[in-house]
């Protein structure tokens, strides 16, 4: 029973930072940035926690490669590729949607 709240503890812990860190990217690329997206903060804050998700999922396979830079709630969670992504992902769509908002 306690492996299974523990396991639920820090999956909320996880779920949540990883939408803090979308969130906080969302609002950096659109609002200090000016970074123009078709859709404006939702579709930024949407393809953010995309990439997050992405984020974490390449934190799972390249974890040998990148543990040393995971130390947040005692190496349970690495900030640091999800963060990447998601900036990325926005980035990424914010070039594509001033692409076809051109044509």
């Amino acid at each position: 029973m306690e492996n299974t709240a523990a396991l639920i503890r820090d999956t909320f812990f996880i779920g949540s930072s990883y939408l803090i860190i979308a969130f906080a990217v969302a609002l950096i690329m659109v609002f200090v940035f000016r970074v123009r997206i078709l859709g404006k903060f939702w579709m930024a804050l949407l393809i953010a926690v995309v990439g997050a998700v992405a984020g974490g999922v390449m934190n799972t396979v390249l974890y040998p490669v990148i543990k040393t830079l995971s130390n947040l709630n005692g190496g349970k969670i690495n900030i640091f590729p999800p963060l990447f992504c998601a900036l990325f992902c926005v980035w990424l769509f914010s070039i594509l949607s001033r692409n076809n908002h051109k044509s």
